[in-house]
This record gives structure tokens, C-alpha cells and sequence, in this order.
């Protein structure tokens, strides 16, 4: 009784309070909302088969649709007209209500909610219907205007349980079909407004000229702006240009750039004008940079007159862009690229009279330049190509040292074998004076000569003995003068980089050679002398080298920076090394052969005699071979050296297999003096050149340390007692200048035996 009792006082307040202001009672609300939630029902039932229809059951024809947005709109005036009451009339008494009320407050509340779906659904529906519409009529950037609009209400829920409502799963699938549809429809246009023919290249036989055309429509457009503003909004406009570059470049541009019988030429239709590009593509004829730049100015201007001038408004900014500052965001770089390496790179001179007619490839360069920017495919910020042609001194003599590393590397490579002989010349050109006297200087006429001022240098000190040394390495030589040469009469920095270069070469040569030919020289005998020569004769022209055009560089060239001394240990110590290395084979092969004779031991037996005798022959041989060899290959000094400690090498080792034998037979002796003597026969003739046997026998006596020693010993073993004992002569004969006493005492300990005489004998020697 008590609650009645209140509710009654309660709504007799309310109704006084709305009585007073003049304001609906709550009756009438209630009738109004259960009015509108009557119709939303029924129009929700209506929106949901019609959507069901359209886009489930795809009937082709919905008339019952046609007014649902009107319907909706009509419900959804109403609506507001509710809220507006409830807002301005009795929102200030909803806290002095209680269940009523608040009851009235959410069902206002899931009617607004329902009425917002269907708001929802009709408005993506109604928007597909244009965007169907706009399609057929061609209407590009409304249907991606409409299709924007759907993606936002798909994308933004207007209910928590909205991912509940089944028609929508259906409305997306349709956005996307749409979407996908108008995709395509816009490649399907470009495709028809820019026509591309290429060569099969799957016929590689066919040898005739090869034909590429590039069409571009000119009677629609209209159409085609509206076609590229579309695929802007719907952000395929990147990807299109980007696969249009990547056509250009291959079909058009490279062909161009690499190959001068390319031809360009433009040909004009009713409807449309084509860019056709006809000739050989195989890249054989290199074209210049002048007549390429021509060729891509026509193909720019064609692109920039016919479609590529369209401007693009960007989604959700003022500012719009040129179609061409889209392709050169796209393919700018690689192009820049290109012409960089297949053009500008080929065109850098050689030589100075070249680098003095570059201004015409640098005023080429820079009106294509503008050209470019003027049709914005590049921005005026981008000056690569003038930044290239600027820098031509260095990428001169980048291109010059280069192209010097590679010839340097080529005859590094080539065969050795094929030599040259020298003669006792001095190094190429004059040398200028060790002290540079200063322009007006006079020179001191009350200083004193030195010591050093009055004893003059030998004529002969910078010449180079007679020698054969490998024609390659002639022409390399010859090439590091010319280009010290053509640095004397270049830029600063450029003879700065070319002095550089010619170090660099030198460098590359102790890396390249003994790498290359290292079988070679191992192997090969005559190589290696050949090798020790091309060494010697480098580091004898680079002593000088640097001293000869140090007047002629900049600083800190001329200040003593310009030199090779650093080198010449280096070059020296690399053919010495090979030339040693050969030396200890030979050896090695030489005391293989004399292990044959088996210390020369029991001579006296045939089999060893032979033995001995077969062991000595092929020493000699390989002498003779050797000489044969190195006598007109090496200088004079070198070769009688070398065959010396050969041939000492050899002798040695006889002498101490001979003095270790304890037992030596006076037949024995008589083969062992015919082996031994072999050697005093054939040996004067390694040393002998034409018939000077007096020299010969000179060199040999100088040259072969042991070769007194091993005469001593032929003496020894083919004398009697008592002439070994004058020979010894008390430790002052030509015996003991040679040998020990111990030695001695050994070897006629062997060819004696023991008696009273010998026993005499052996105590003089002491």
C-alpha cells in the first residue's frame, strides 16, 4: 500500500510539472514510440529482404527497393523529432522519475539503434546502386568516390552486436567485388588509351630490324583524366606507372642508349600518334652522347604533349602532381643510372685533345637537363647528370688510370717466353740535374769545390748490361714513360692521379707475375732468368724514374714526393727470390744425378765405373742445357755467377764423397782420375764465349770457389807419394793451401799401403 500509495504522488508531480510547461504527456510519448517502433519493424523487414535479394539471391530485378531510402528517412525525421521532445522537455525531469521513465529511455535508446542500422544498410546499398551506375557511364572518380564512402561505413560500427547482422557480411563481400570491378575496369581503359607493340624476342633467327610502338590515344581525353585521377584514389596509380617505366626502360630507352643505328620517330593518327623505334638492338654500335640525348628528347616531349602532363590530385590534399613527376619518382634514378653507364661513361676522352672537345658533351648534357625538368620528370634539385659532366678531370683520369691498370694487367699476363734484347743503353730521355737552381739565383763563385763536385760519375753508372728481357715488359716500361708524359702536361689533380696510377702499376706487377706464371717459373729454367731480367730492368729505370719529371708535376710532386726508389728493393727481391729458387732446383737435380755414382766407391768394378761414369754425363748435360740457356738470356756477370755455384755445388760434393774413401785400389785410381777428369775437360766450356779459352778458364777459376781444391785432388789421386809430399811442402805448398792435413792424411791413408814410407810421410804431414 505504501509503494502505490508513492507512485501515485509521484505521477501526480510529473504530470503536474509537464501540465505547467506545456509539454507532452507521458502518454503520448509512449503512443509515438510504439507508432515508430511498429514501422521501424516493418521497414527493417522490408530493407533486410530487399538487401537479401540484391545481394544474396541476386534477383535481377528489386522495384520493392526503390523507396527504402525515402522510408527511412521519413522514420528517421520522426525519430528526431521524439528525441528532440525527450531532450528539451523532459530531460530535466528524468531524475525526479523513476522506473517509467528510464524504461522510456531505453527503448528510445535500441529504437535509435535499430533505426541507425537501417540508416546504414540503405546508405551502402543506395551508394552501390551509383557506383553500378557510374561504372557503365565511365564515371571513375565517383564510383572510387562512393566506394571510399562504403569502406568508412563498413570500417566505422554504428552497434555492439552489428557483427551479428548476417546482411552485412554480404554488403562487404559486394564492396569488394565492386571494388575489384572498378580496379580492372580502369586497366582495361589504360590499356585501350596506351597501346604497347613489342618483337617476339622467342624468334631470336629473325636478323631484320626490330619495330617497337608505343600509342597513346588523343580523342578521349577526358576519359583518360578521369581514368588516372581514379586509380590515384584507389591507389593502383604507383604500381601502373611503375610497370609503364619498367617498359619504357627496357623497350625504348636501353635500345636507344646502347645502339646508334636506333631510330625514333613519331607517327600521327585520327585518334591517336604513335612513338615507333626501329633498328638493330644488339648494342655492337655505341651511339654518342649528343645524338642520344636527341633521340630521348623526343621521346619526353611525346610522353609530356599527350598524356603525361595530366595533373593528379592527391587524396585528402590541395596540392596535385604531373603524371611525369609520377614516372620519374618511378624510373628517375635508374635512368639517370643508365645514361650514366651505357652514355656519359663511354664518352670520357682519353687523352687531353679529347678532354679539351668535351664542352660540346657537356653543353649536350645540361640542355637535355633541362629539358627533363621542364617536362618535370625530374625535379630542379636533381643535377646529377650536370654534377657528372662537371667532375670530367677525375672521371678522366679515373677512366685513364683504368684503362692503364687494364692494358698494365694485360701484358702482365701474356706470355714471358717472348724476349727482347737490350743493350747497354741508358734510361729512356734525358735526366735533368740533381739540384734545381732557382730562377735569378747566381751561383757562388768564392765557395769551394768539394771533393764530391770534382770526382765525376762513370758514364756507365745508369746503363743496363746486354740481357734479354720479355717484350711485355719492354711495353710496359715504355707505357709507364708515356704516361708520366701525358701527367706533365695535365691538371694538377689529374697528374697527381696518373703518377699515382704508374705506382699502382708497378705494384700490380709483384702481385700479378709471380701469382700467373708461378708454374712457369718453377718449371721452366729459362722463365725464370727471363723473369730475374724484367725484375732488374724495372727497378733499374725507376731508380731514375721519379727524378725525371719531378720538374714537371705540382706539389708535392715536385717537392720530392714524385719517386720510385721505395720500389726498387721490392722488384729487385722479387726476381732475385724467383731467380734463387730456380737456382736451388737445379741443384738439387744436379746432386740427384751425382748420388748415381755412389760416392765413387769401387770404380775399379765395371758396373760402378759405368754407374759413375752415367752420373757424370748427365751433370754435364744439364750444365750444357743450362747454358745453353742462360748464357744469351742472362748478363755476363749473372750467368758465370750462377753456373759457378752450380757447378762448385757440384764439385764439392765430390771432393768430400773422394776424401771420406777408405780404400782406394791403384785401379780404382785410374778410373776415378778418367771420371774426375771429365770435369776439367768439359767445365772451361760453360764459360767460354766465342773462342776465348784463356777467359773461360779465368771465369772458371773465379767463379767456382772449389775448383783449385778439386784440381788438387785430380793431382792427388793420379801422384805418387812422394809428389803428394813436395805438393804439401811443409803446410806452404799448393796441397795445403787447399786441403787439411787430416784430409790429406786420409787420402794417402787410402791410395797407399802401409809401410815405412807412408808412415814417413804421414808425419810431415801436420
Amino acid at each position: 500500500m505504501a509503494s502505490n500509495s508513492t507512485s501515485l504522488m509521484t505521477t501526480s508531480f510529473v504530470t503536474e510539472v509537464l501540465a505547467t510547461a506545456g509539454h507532452l504527456q507521458k502518454e503520448d510519448i509512449n503512443m509515438k514510440l510504439a507508432k515508430l517502433s511498429s514501422r521501424i519493424k516493418t521497414v527493417k523487414a522490408e530493407v533486410v529482404d530487399a538487401l537479401q535479394k540484391k545481394y544474396v539471391d541476386f534477383y535481377p530485378c528489386l522495384h520493392a527497393s526503390l523507396d527504402l531510402q525515402s522510408r527511412v528517412k521519413s522514420l528517421s525525421e520522426d525519430m528526431a523529432a521524439v528525441n528532440n521532445k525527450i531532450d528539451g522537455e523532459i530531460k530535466n525531469q528524468l531524475n525526479m522519475s523513476t522506473g517509467e521513465f528510464q524504461d522510456l529511455a531505453l527503448q528510445l535508446e535500441e529504437t535509435n539503434g535499430i533505426l541507425a542500422v537501417l540508416d546504414k544498410l540503405v546508405q551502402i546499398h543506395e551508394a552501390l546502386q551509383i557506383i553500378e551506375q557510374a561504372l557503365k557511364n565511365k564515371q571513375f572518380t565517383s564510383a572510387a568516390k562512393y566506394l571510399d564512402q562504403i569502406h568508412s561505413l563498413l570500417s566505422t560500427p554504428c552497434s555492439e552486436r552489428e557483427s551479428e547482422i548476417k546482411i552485412l557480411t554480404s554488403l562487404h563481400t559486394e564492396y569488394h567485388v565492386q571494388k575489384e570491378q572498378l580496379i580492372f575496369t580502369l586497366g582495361e581503359t589504360w590499356s585501350e588509351n596506351v597501346r604497347w607493340t613489342v618483337p617476339d624476342t622467342r624468334n631470336q633467327a629473325v636478323i631484320a630490324d626490330e619495330v617497337v610502338d608505343l600509342t597513346l590515344r588523343t580523342g578521349e581525353i577526358n576519359i583518360m583524366k578521369t581514368t588516372i585521377q581514379a586509380m590515384q584514389d584507389m591507389n593502383v596509380l604507383v604500381n601502373k606507372i611503375k610497370g609503364f617505366g619498367e617498359r619504357l626502360l627496357t623497350h625504348i630507352i636501353k635500345p636507344v642508349v646502347s645502339d646508334s643505328r636506333v631510330q625514333v620517330h613519331i607517327e600521327t593518327h585520327p585518334q591517336s600518334k604513335s612513338l615507333v623505334v626501329q633498328g638493330r638492338f644488339d648494342g655492337s654500335d655505341i651511339a654518342s652522347p649528343t645524338e642520344i640525348f636527341t633521340k630521348l628528347g623526343t621521346l619526353f616531349s611525346f610522353l609530356s604533349k599527350h598524356m603525361f602532363s595530366t595533373e593528379v590530385c592527391k587524396s585528402g590534399d590541395i596540392k596535385s602532381f604531373f603524371l611525369m613527376e609520377e614516372l620519374g619518382q618511378c624510373m628517375g634514378e635508374q635512368f639517370l643510372d643508365l645514361i650514366v653507364r651505357e652514355c656519359l661513361s663511354h664518352s670520357i676522352p682519353t687523352s687531353n685533345r679529347g678532354l679539351e672537345q668535351y664542352n660540346q658533351v657537356a653543353a649536350a648534357t645540361a640542355k637535355f637537363h633541362q629539358l627533363l625538368v621542364k617536362c618535370h620528370f625530374l625535379p630542379s634539385t636533381n643535377s646529377k647528370l650536370l654534377d657528372y659532366v662537371r667532375n670530367i678531370n677525375v672521371l678522366f683520369a679515373n677512366k685513364k688510370c683504368q684503362e692503364i691498370l687494364e692494358k698494365a694487367r694485360n701484358l702482365m699476363t701474356s706470355e714471358i717466353h717472348n724476349m727482347i734484347q737490350i743493350t747497354s743503353e741508358p734510361p729512356v730521355g734525358t735526366l735533368p740535374p740533381l739540384l734545381k737552381q732557382e730562377p735569378g739565383q747566381k751561383p757562388n763563385v768564392d765557395e769551394k769545390p768539394s771533393l764530391s763536385s770534382q770526382s765525376k760519375l762513370s758514364a756507365n753508372m745508369f746503363r743496363l748490361p746486354t740481357c734479354y728481357i720479355s717484350v711485355s715488359v719492354q711495353k710496359l716500361m715504355n707505357m709507364a714513360y708515356e704516361t708520366l708524359q701525358e701527367a706533365s702536361s695535365s691538371s694538377p689533380q689529374c697528374a697527381i692521379q696518373l703518377f699515382y696510377c704508374v705506382r699502382n702499376m708497378f705494384e700490380l706487377f709483384c702481385s700479378v707475375v709471380p701469382t700467373y706464371h708461378r708454374e712457369s717459373l718453377t718449371k721452366l729454367p729459362q722463365l725464370a732468368a727471363l723473369h730475374h731480367n724484367n725484375c732488374m730492368y724495372i727497378a733499374h729505370h725507376l731508380l731514375t724514374l721519379g727524378h725525371q719529371f719531378r720538374n714537371k708535376f705540382p706539389e708535392p710532386l715536385s717537392q720530392g714526393g714524385a719517386t720510385f726508389v721505395d720500389l726498387v728493393p721490392k722488384i729487385r727481391r722479387l726476381g732475385t727470390e724467383c731467380f734463387l729458387e730456380q737456382m736451388a732446383t737445379q741443384r738439387s737435380q744436379l746432386l740427384e744425378y751425382l748420388k748415381g755414382a755412389q760416392g765413387f766407391s769401387n770404380v775399379s768394378e765395371e758396373s760402378n765405373f759405368l754407374s759413375a761414369e752415367r752420373a757424370i754425363k748427365q751433370i754435364l748435360f744439364q750444365l750444357q742445357r743450362l747454358e745453353h740457356i742462360w748464357q744469351e738470356v742472362l748478363p755476363w756477370n749473372i750467368y758465370c755467377k750462377a753456373m759457378g755455384t752450380l757447378l762448385n755445388s757440384v764439385v764439392l760434393e765430390i771432393i768430400n764423397s773422394v776424401t771420406v774413401l777408405e780404400d782406394i785400389s791403384a785401379v780404382d785410381t785410374t778410373h776415378l782420375h778418367t771420371l774426375l777428369s771429365m770435369f776439367t775437360e768439359k767445365s772451361p766450356e760453360l764459360f767460354q764465349t766465342d773462342d776465348d779459352q784463356y777467359g773461360a778458364q779465368a771465369e772458371l777459376n773465379k767463379n767456382v770457389l772449389k775448383w783449385f781444391k778439386f784440381k788438387e785432388l785430380l793431382i792427388v789421386v793420379n801422384a805418387g807419394m812422394q809428389e803428394i809430399a813436395d805438393r804439401w811442402s811443409d803446410g806452404k805448398g799448393p796441397l795445403a793451401h787447399e786441403f787439411t792435413a787430416n784430409e790429406v792424411k786420409q787420402l794417402i791413408r787410402a791410395l797407399f799401403q802401409n809401410t815405412e814410407r807412408r808412415a814417413t810421410v804421414l808425419a810431415k804431414i801436420r
